[in-house]
């Protein structure tokens, strides 16, 4: 293994940390439903560059879970996935219905909470996103704090997104359908897509009572 420390620093003078755990938590069995994960803290993932999204946290491909004051920090790539994992996988009998409310999500490489298709009524609210997009590779396009594919009357709303650089801060993309964003705050963000992104969507979703400051072209 090659490697250069940032700033040059020298290697006898640093301390290092290694992991090569993919997932932190995860069921072995797909579509699972009905589960809450609450008041855990989840950290240190060495998850891939998506797609398939192999997050630190993940419903495989679940229905109806509840995910509730968690800490989820420091993936390498995605903290949280909530959705179909891939868009060339086969949907599941059921999906969606989460309830994604009151996490932390913290220094994630790539997205903070993911969702690639099959995330249909979700609810997202009162969480904190931040220091999303260290891996710096924005231009491979699933780069934010968060990310669904196809929402299908999603609400998402109260969430604070900061601190975020070469990472949109929250990308509905791809016909999403009857989706409210509301009272979020995207503060300190730096993007080449957009702190609120709502991509090729032709039905009515509504974005209203948010909150911009601070956000710059990556």
């Amino acid at each position: 293994i090659h490697f250069r420390l940032a700033g040059d620093v020298d290697p006898q003078k640093a301390t290092y940390e290694i992991t090569v755990k993919e997932q932190v938590f995860a069921p072995q069995e797909r579509g699972l439903g009905y589960i809450r994960v609450s008041g855990f803290c989840f950290e240190r993932a060495a998850d891939g560059v998506p797609v398939p999204q192999r997050a630190m946290v993940s419903t495989s491909r679940g229905h109806h879970w509840i995910i509730e004051k968690n800490n989820l920090r420091w993936a390498n790539a995605c903290g949280l996935d909530v959705g179909m994992q891939d868009w060339k996988a086969d949907p599941p009998s059921q999906v969606g219905r989460h309830i994604i409310r009151g996490n932390r999500v913290s220094d994630c490489g790539i997205c903070g909470i993911a969702g690639c298709g099959c995330v249909d009524q979700t609810l997202v609210e009162d969480n904190i996103v931040e220091r999303v997009g260290g891996l710096d590779i924005e231009g491979m396009a699933e780069v934010a704090g968060l990310k669904f594919h196809t929402a299908k009357s999603v609400l998402i709303r109260r969430n604070t997104f900061r601190d975020l650089s070469h990472s949109a801060g929250l990308w509905l993309d791809y016909l999403n359908d009857n989706c409210r964003v509301t009272g979020n705050v995207f503060y300190n963000i730096s993007t080449a897509h957009g702190a609120l992104f709502l991509e090729v969507s032709h039905a009515a979703n509504v974005l209203d009572h948010n909150l911009f400051w601070n956000i710059r072209p990556a």
